[in-house]
């Protein structure tokens, strides 16, 4: 299990005022790795309600898989079997570092679901496919790593089964996964969010802006985007996110999972197959200029 659930999930809990309902999908870990989860979620909030869900991720299997993984479709799935009309999705390597219940009160309007601006359809990268789908160039596209799901909406408007018609159709040019399908099959029903509610950090090295805001302290939820992230093998030497990881670690007293994750095989095999992305953060961490 990633160090990153056990402190997306702690910065979440520990800045939340009222109680906190967690529903959790959890795919392929221990009981162990799940009881330490749960201590983590207890040091963080001893009221928190948890949920475990289960998924058939097998209604994907006609999409085109993201690098070999089926898992960022799961989202997609929540609205039918998360019994709210309102709820938070975070991806997993995200970080709080305020409140969120923001989010959950923010007025959508006609919208089904809230995200946060990734710019014009004409910079992204599934720009044909979204295109084609209906969209201008210059309307925008959105990120999925945070979502406020109008789940009521969702589900007497058919979206998840828009969505699957989307998918199969369109099965070879699901380049960011659920993503596209999002901006597809919401255009005109997407809220914007502010970006402090979605910050990307990016690694150095990466050419994409954002490398220094995980210093700033300014944003409410970070948003570790690219390779390698902050809890990989060794990217504590260049990552810009590291400080902020590193200080929500100590606070969750989770020093141990970074260290069992630090030894274990698909770690290690995982920065083996990042070698160039680490080769492109070390150089740049040597040629960023001072400020």
């Amino acid at each position: 299990m990633s160090p990153s659930l056990h402190v997306s999930l702690f910065s979440v809990l520990t800045h939340a005022r009222d109680k906190v309902r967690l529903w959790l999908y959890l795919e392929g870990y221990s009981s162990r790795e799940i009881d330490r989860l749960k201590c983590t979620i207890l040091n963080a909030r001893p009221d928190a309600e948890v949920g475990f869900i289960q998924l058939d991720l097998g209604v994907f299997k006609a999409f085109r898989p993201f690098y070999g993984s089926y898992l960022p479709y799961a989202r997609l799935l929540l609205p039918e079997v998360i019994p709210a009309e309102r709820f938070l999705y975070l991806d997993a390597d995200t970080l709080c570092t305020a409140d969120c219940r923001f989010l959950m009160d923010l007025d959508l309007g006609d919208s089904i679901v809230g995200m946060r601006s990734e710019g014009p359809v004409s910079s992204v990268r599934d720009r044909d496919l979204l295109i084609a789908s209906g969209m201008s160039e210059d309307d925008l596209a959105y990120n999925s790593g945070v979502i406020v799901f109008d789940g009521r909406k969702w589900r007497e408007e058919s979206v998840g089964e828009r969505i699957l018609e989307f998918g199969r159709k369109n099965s070879a040019y699901l380049f960011t996964a659920d993503q596209v399908c999002l901006n597809a099959v919401l255009k005109g029903r997407i809220a914007p969010l502010a970006y402090s509610w979605n910050e990307c950090v990016h690694p150095v090295g990466s050419g994409e802006r954002g490398q220094e805001t995980a210093l700033l302290g300014r944003s409410a939820i970070y948003h570790f985007l690219g390779n390698p992230k902050p809890w990989d093998i060794g990217a504590f030497l260049f990552s810009p996110g590291w400080p902020l990881f590193a200080r929500y670690v100590s606070r969750s007293r989770t020093w141990d999972e970074v260290a069992r994750h630090y030894i274990r095989r698909d770690s290690v095999e995982r920065a083996w197959r990042l070698r160039r992305n680490y080769s492109a953060a070390w150089k740049g961490s040597f040629s960023k200029k001072p400020s």
